[in-house]
C-alpha cells in the first residue's frame, strides 16, 4: 500500500519486519530492493542481492535483478558480467543434449 501511495521510507519500514519475521521470503527482498531502487539507496540494493545470491548462486533472475542495480548506477561492466551470468544460467542443459557430442551418434555411445 504505501508503496503504491509513493511512501518509500514507510513501505521499508513495513518491509524490514516483514523481512525479519518471513527471512526466507525472497520476494519480501525483491520489493525492498525496488524500494531501494525508488530511494536511490543502490548500496543498499546491492547488500540484499549479494546476500541473495550467496545463498542462491545458480538463479539468473538475481543476477538480472543486479544488472538492473549496476546499469542505474552507471557501472555498465559489471551489469554486463551478470547478464552473462544470468544468460549462462538460463541455459537448460536437457536443451544441450542433442548438440553434444556424447549424444550426437557418437560411436563410443552406441553399441
Amino acid at each position: 500500500m504505501y508503496i503504491e501511495l509513493d511512501w518509500y521510507n514507510e513501505a521499508l519500514y513495513d518491509l524490514e519486519l516483514l523481512i525479519s519475521n518471513n527471512p526466507d521470503n525472497i520476494d519480501l527482498y525483491f520489493t525492498r530492493i525496488d524500494v531501494y531502487l525508488e530511494l536511490e539507496r543502490y548500496d543498499e540494493a546491492l547488500y540484499d542481492l549479494e546476500l541473495l545470491i550467496q545463498d542462491d548462486p545458480e538463479n539468473p533472475e538475481l543476477f538480472r535483478a543486479r544488472v538492473t542495480v549496476y546499469e542505474v548506477m552507471g557501472e555498465y561492466i559489471q551489469s554486463k558480467e551478470d547478464f552473462h551470468t544470468a544468460s549462462v544460467l538460463e541455459i537448460d542443459a536437457e536443451n544441450l543434449e542433442p548438440y553434444h557430442p556424447m549424444f550426437r551418434g557418437n560411436p563410443a555411445r552406441t553399441g
